[in-house]
């Protein structure tokens, strides 16, 4: 992966630095800069196994400390950093969750490693201490998808990585969410997680779900079934005070939150 470094000032863009690192960067979160600094996350493949690094980068572009080899046979399937500690998952039967301490430049620590069945192919915070995964449950021993999987990873403590609970919506087959997070509704003030689906079995069927975190659980709020002839990845679901709104590039539905996410108005154009 090459990474170059521009700098922007009073509309003029000049070059300024370049570097390279090692393997392909796989996740829309795994590069983050952080106080001037770079922080990359790869697969590496071409020794003929997938590995993985995380490598650390001054204001120069200068590499100040990484660590190789991270989960052999594995490949990054989602990332999130949360000041000098980031939170990956790897994946190939199994799920962990890797949490790394990168407050030493020089020598990052990993911390903790979580497995699970499954992986999680998008991460959220949700508050400090918690971690929203949303991916696939999967067979451990064959790797076969058994279902959509949202799980809540509590990370109250890095160093002890715990699932706090987890979901899994069997029959579900593809959820843009999985790939483009402006598709996902995550929003631990008002406790909502929503997103949209799709199933396979008998012709296309795509529906939109939204839930809430109580006590341990992940509860359904709301269950919409969506125009199969309208790209999932078209709606977004959003909020204005009592008022839910699911939104498409065709129309508008909003529903009461104060009476059970009832239905109250569709808007078509």
């Amino acid at each position: 992966t090459e990474i170059a470094k521009f700098s922007l000032k009073n509309g003029i863009i000049n070059a300024v630095g370049a570097t390279s690192a090692a393997g392909e960067v796989y996740d829309t979160f795994a590069i983050n800069e952080y106080q001037g600094k770079l922080r990359l996350l790869t697969t590496d493949w071409s020794s003929g196994e997938d590995e993985n690094q995380l490598y650390l980068f001054d204001e120069n572009l200068k590499l100040t400390g990484s660590i190789k080899g991270i989960a052999k046979g594995e490949q990054i399937y989602s990332a999130r950093y949360f000041g000098d500690i980031v939170y990956f998952v790897t994946y190939r039967n199994t799920d962990p969750l890797f949490a790394v301490d990168l407050s030493d430049e020089e020598n990052p620590k990993i911390l903790s490693e979580l497995k699970i069945t499954g992986f999680s192919e998008y991460l959220h915070f949700w508050g400090e201490d918690k971690l929203v995964g949303i991916g696939y449950e999967t067979d451990p021993d064959t790797g076969n998808r058994e279902g959509l999987k949202i799980t809540m990873f509590d990370i109250s403590n890095p160093a002890h990585l715990k699932t706090a609970g987890t979901c899994v919506i069997k029959g579900i087959d593809y959820s843009p969410a999985l790939y483009q997070y402006k598709c996902v509704l995550v929003d631990e003030g008002e406790n909502l997680i929503g997103f949209a689906t799709e199933t396979y079995d008998r012709g296309q069927e795509s529906n939109y779900l939204l839930f809430s975190w109580e006590d341990g659980n992940f509860e359904t709020l709301l269950t919409e079934d969506l125009d199969s002839n309208v790209a999932t990845d078209s709606y977004r679901g959003i909020y204005v005070g009592d008022t839910f709104y699911l939104v498409n590039t065709e129309e508008i539905i909003s529903y009461d939150r104060g009476n059970g996410y009832e239905k109250v108005q569709q808007l078509e154009w």
